[in-house]
């Protein structure tokens, strides 16, 4: 079979021309399919959102500087200022925080006395104190009655005066009896904390008399002749408190005693038994040197100094 197919090999071979015809046309090489172009996945559009305002993070309130204390004399400024509130009676009160200070006199003070014996004294408890003295009209709606010296019908807005510390009891207690809160007069060392509002010189506002006609009513600034005027109309102390100096005098709540120790104290009260009580601070009719922050009075509970003396209330 091989012998066969080998002749017939040879013989196509040779019927076969080495090259192709010079006008063989050669058939077209078939055009490629183009592939498809790939679309890309749409990305959704965002909705555009509304541009957010920027937010400012507010800076916090500036600390405020301390200004430089308005007064000679005063080296502890209380913090501004008391929270205050008003009773039924338009009686208004400030709230002293508890605190401590030095309470007296140096021996070297002008015009001190023994009983001024200067001691560190701790109050633990704050208190309301009134920040005016009762006044004719406040007295009069409790008491049905107008005692003062020196009145005028269409001005009870002196303070009430000519009157005695049993009398003052009196009246706290027919106050009281129509509630709900309670009123007391304040302990001397309650009046003279606040009195002094952080001074520890002869006056709330330092040591320099001249400046006293700003915050009192005393022999040189009320009238000729000299008398009591309407509560409120000076410049009030640190603590917000008006006529603690001058106008009239201010019963306080404790008995008198004369014996005074250097030692601290905490909340102190006068002695449980004495035959006076006791008054602090000047009035209209006295001179300057008399309005020291520490002077101390004592008088019979059921003595009367006529026009002389006052007080003002401690809300519980």
């Amino acid at each position: 079979m091989k012998k066969r197919l080998i002749p017939l090999i040879a013989l196509i071979l040779t019927a076969c021309p080495a090259n192709p015809p010079a006008n063989l046309t050669p058939s077209a090489s078939p055009t490629p399919t183009a592939s498809p172009t790939p679309v890309p996945t749409p990305v959704p559009t965002a909705t555009p959102q509304p541009t957010a305002e920027p937010t400012t993070t507010p800076s916090a309130e500036p600390t405020p500087t301390p200004s430089p204390t308005p007064w000679p004399g005063i080296v502890s400024s209380p913090t501004p200022l008391p929270v205050s509130t008003t009773n039924s009676m338009g009686m208004n009160f400030v709230r002293i925080e508890a605190g401590a200070f030095i309470m007296g006199s140096p021996s070297t003070e002008t015009g001190h006395t023994s009983d001024e014996t200067q001691r560190s004294v701790t109050l633990t408890k704050p208190y309301l104190i009134q920040t005016t003295e009762v006044t004719q009209a406040q007295w009069k709606a409790i008491m049905e009655n107008n005692p003062a010296q020196f009145q005028k019908p269409e001005d009870l807005n002196r303070p009430i005066e000519s009157i005695t510390w049993d009398q003052v009891q009196d009246f706290l207690a027919r106050l009281n009896a129509k509630g709900p809160e309670k009123y007391r007069l304040p302990t001397e060392a309650e009046w003279e904390y606040a009195a002094r509002a952080g001074a520890t010189g002869l006056y709330f506002f330092g040591d320099n008399a001249r400046f006293l006609k700003d915050f009192a009513w005393f022999v040189e600034t009320s009238g000729d002749p000299p008398m009591p005027q309407p509560v409120g109309k000076k410049r009030a102390n640190l603590f917000g408190l008006y006529d603690i100096q001058g106008n009239v005098s201010e019963f306080v709540a404790d008995n008198y005693t004369g014996e005074i120790s250097s030692a601290p104290q905490v909340d102190p009260v006068g002695p449980a038994a004495s035959a006076h009580r006791l008054y602090r601070d000047c009035h209209y009719a006295q001179p300057a040197e008399a309005c020291r922050l520490a002077a101390r009075h004592l008088i019979r509970p059921d003595f009367v100094l006529k026009g002389q003396v006052g007080f003002r209330l401690v809300m519980e």
